[in-house]
């Protein structure tokens, strides 16, 4: 159901840092949507693999060239360009553009 996907989205949105929900937020999701807690448990296994894996990749592709740019030489001079930035499995990623493009799904 889509509103039950909804709910879940946002739960996993807004736990980015660590989108693991406990066995009592799991059941407390179950119950809001309907859902079985296995339907959850496998809705938030598939999740991270299907929306945070591809937008931490794009994230870490978009990361690769920010922040510098080419001198007349045409090599690269590194610019110290504050950025915010979100730990997520490990890696810091600027993920504020991606969060924006995402939630207007």
């Amino acid at each position: 159901p889509k509103a039950a996907t909804e709910q879940m989205k946002d739960w996993l949105f807004k736990h980015l840092g660590h989108p693991y929900p406990s066995e009592d937020e799991k059941r407390k999701i179950a119950q809001q949507t309907g859902l079985t807690i296995l339907q959850v448990n496998n809705w938030f296994i598939n999740a991270r693999r299907r929306i945070l894996q591809p937008m931490m990749n794009e994230a870490a592709a978009q990361n690769r060239g920010h922040g510098a740019i080419r001198n007349t030489a045409n090599k690269r001079i590194k610019l110290n360009i504050p950025m915010r930035r979100r730990i997520i499995a490990g890696a810091s990623l600027p993920l504020l553009p991606l969060l924006r493009s995402r939630q207007n799904h």
